[in-house]
């Protein structure tokens, strides 16, 4: 089950441990999980739904733009 802890969790046995900062999502045991969200550690992490745009924004056309050169007037 993914996670996102409230504390700073230490993931992993022995050279394979790690610590998991707290908002990281990580991915744990369903049963660790479960025992973290029960003791009030960690809650249970979502998918975070895109956004849609308020509104669509048309490309910009090009317009041969740029600085116009400074002539020499005659």
């Amino acid at each position: 089950m993914r996670i996102t802890s409230h504390t700073t969790l230490l993931v992993g046995e022995g050279k394979d441990a790690e610590y998991v900062q707290p908002g990281t999502p990580v991915e744990l045991d369903d049963k660790e999980a479960a025992k973290l969200i029960a003791r009030g550690l960690a809650v249970k992490a979502v998918k975070a739904e895109p956004k849609p745009a308020d509104k669509e924004t048309p490309p910009k056309e090009k317009t041969g733009g740029g600085t116009p050169k400074a002539g020499n007037p005659q």
